[in-house]
């Protein structure tokens, strides 16, 4: 059955982008392998403890050797993280072909590059591109409130750093993580700031993060996608 995220994405009838047509979409589904339940448990694991380069052999390795360490995921087959890695790797990595066959479109995030040695990878740094504002606003607002429900701010270090977080998610360092929320908060939305206090940045907001989680979402694709004719 469809979730409530997917009707509310991809519905036929008033869903908020159902052809997938905005990019922003593309980053805030990738996004959800990062929240519980963690239906993809190998995406966060591989993104938050990543090799330098990698195969489709080393990073099966790699996610194995974290999945072991977590007594929810330790009793897992080794197939089954094996398949998941050639899947982050199809997924995200630019294809070498250049034929008929279907593309996915996770690889436009430039999230994994190839090295120059044929058949290995690496998790980008220094992208190109990021999250619009509005949806790493909403990434760090859902976090907010899965770490620290109830409360009304969270650091920049905690957004950029901390374990599955969106910083982690999406490859952005510190510095962009805070130039990303300044332009978002300050900009857009009257109950969110982003400020410096006591030597620490951080994100306030006077309203709960839920709440300001779903007008985020809005006052993103009420901006960026025209409406269905």
């Amino acid at each position: 059955m469809p979730s409530s995220l997917g009707r509310e994405l991809l519905a036929d009838d008033g869903g908020r982008d159902p052809y997938i047509e905005d990019q922003g979409t593309l980053w805030f589904l990738h996004w959800q392998f990062f929240l519980p339940p963690f239906l993809g448990a190998s995406w966060p694991l591989a993104f938050n403890s990543p090799p330098r380069a990698f195969d489709h052999k080393e990073l099966t390795a790699c996610i194995i050797g974290e999945a072991r360490r977590r007594p929810t995921l330790k009793n897992l087959s080794d197939s089954s993280f094996e398949k998941d890695a050639s899947c982050i790797i199809r997924m995200y990595a630019p294809s070498a072909r250049n034929d008929s066959e279907i593309r996915c479109p996770f690889t436009d995030l430039g999230l994994i590059e190839a090295t120059a040695d044929k058949g290995r990878y690496r998790f980008s740094t220094g992208l190109t591109q990021f999250p619009p504002p509005l949806i790493f606003l909403a990434a760090s607002l859902s976090y907010a409130d899965l770490v620290q429900s109830g409360a009304r701010s969270i650091s920049l270090a905690q957004i950029a750093r901390s374990e599955n977080s969106p910083g982690i998610a999406f490859r952005m360092s510190e510095t962009e993580c805070g130039r990303t929320l300044d332009q978002a908060a300050n900009s857009l939305l009257e109950d969110v700031s982003f400020v410096e206090s006591d030597g620490i940045r951080q994100l306030q907001f006077t309203a709960s993060a839920s709440d300001l989680y779903h007008q985020s979402l809005r006052a993103y694709y009420s901006g960026v996608l025209e409406p269905c004719c």
